[in-house]
């Protein structure tokens, strides 16, 4: 607690977090390493008066800083958090390791399966390319499969399950724009409620054409978004080749069909058939790779993580009051800044004095503040002032 009392988090901008990022940005050798996102959402609290006597004030009333606060009371919390684009090795580094002391007790590693979080996908990324230079460096070809530790080839797979229902769950919130035999195409989910409103108004119960689909299974508000079964009926062969017929263009929803295929209970269909060296499989999947690879996308996983562990901080808390907020969100910063994944580290080149004199100068104010950035600092700060 004593270790709380020393950081001061109110609302607004907090600039000596600034300067203590200014430092850590310096020491990115990569220019890339610098661009980054700017991540924002609000977390829901519950309301409630609390005096915390470090800052002599009362927290808990609505508070948009520069003394612009109300009576109102806060039921939520609004946070930004800064991401970089570029892939974090630490979580590829705790990966080759469990590899290899699975390694060593025999066994044999032949594959990896994961979810498609983003820190996961990064993490094979990166030890895909590291196979890969390996492979150059001695002139022979890499498969973009698989990666080697120990040199044990290892494959990488997706969980499906996984990946249906981020699928769906994406496609619900979100428009999807890709490339199909080169032509840019939009899928959206709007597309499936106008399909299942058409059928379900001009037909009677019995003659419907998707006589399975319900308000459970199209309205984004009443989905189960865990439940893989719904997921599969909702992309299914016979939705996808009904609305074809209604739309006379659906390369979206073919697609999607095509690749449910695979996990159908049906038989009958090409692509449910065993993969050969002459299947229909490899074509499928190269227009597949081509289709995915033109998908672009940015999310919200940091944040949600950060909610997540405000919420399961110390106990579990689904509705933190807004002082139960600020001793979790100080103490979320503490961890960041004492372990290995603290901003502006490499845990390969430096060691634990470098992350605990990091922390000692954000707590002690020791951060050295150039006058050119001090004078910028003001003007920002009349700016904000001015537009609030």
């Amino acid at each position: 607690m004593d270790l709380l009392k020393k950081i001061s988090f109110e609302t607004g901008i907090n600039y000596k977090i600034f300067e203590h990022l200014k430092t850590a940005v310096k020491k990115l050798r990569n220019k890339l390493d610098r661009y980054c996102l700017i991540i924002f959402d609000e977390v829901s609290i519950s309301s409630s008066l609390q005096f915390i006597e470090s800052i002599g004030k009362i927290v808990g009333f609505e508070d948009l800083d520069n003394n612009n606060c109300s009576q109102q009371f806060a039921d939520k919390a609004f946070v930004f958090i800064v991401r970089g684009l570029r892939n974090n090795s630490s979580l590829a580094t705790i990966i080759k390791e469990v590899i290899k002391a699975v390694q060593c007790t025999g066994l044999n590693v032949i594959s990896t399966v994961y979810d498609q979080a983003s820190s996961n996908v990064a993490a094979i990324n990166r030890l895909k390319k590291e196979t890969k230079d390996d492979y150059l460096k001695v002139g022979k070809e890499y498969d973009e499969l698989s990666f080697k530790i120990n040199n044990n080839k290892i494959i990488s797979l997706f969980d499906v399950s996984h990946l249906l229902k981020g699928l769906r769950n994406n496609f619900i919130t979100k428009n999807l724009h890709f490339t199909y035999n080169n032509i840019p195409k939009k899928a959206s989910w709007k597309h499936l409620i106008q399909f299942y409103e058409l059928d379900r108004e001009q037909s009677t119960e019995e003659d419907r054409l998707m006589s399975k689909l319900t308000d459970a299974l199209i309205y984004p508000e009443k989905i189960n978004k865990i439940k893989l079964s719904i997921v599969a009926q909702v992309f299914s062969q016979r939705v996808g080749a009904i609305m074809k017929r209604i739309a006379k263009m659906t390369n979206e929803s073919t697609f999607t069909e095509h690749k449910i295929d695979l996990e159908a209970e049906d038989t009958g269909k090409e692509l449910r058939s065993s993969v050969t060296l002459t299947s229909p499989h490899w074509e499928f999947w190269h227009k597949t790779f081509e289709v995915l690879n033109s998908m672009k996308n940015f999310n919200q996983d940091p944040i949600e993580n950060f909610f997540g562990s405000i919420r399961n901080h110390g106990i579990r808390n689904i509705n933190p009051t807004p002082a139960n907020f600020i001793s979790s969100f100080k103490s979320l910063v503490i961890k960041n800044l004492t372990s290995s994944h603290s901003i502006g580290t490499n845990c390969e080149e430096d060691d634990c004095d470098r992350v605990l004199d990091n922390l000692k100068e954000f707590l002690f104010n020791e951060l050295p503040i150039e006058k050119d950035a001090a004078e910028e600092n003001d003007s920002n700060c009349s700016n904000i002032k001015t537009i609030q």
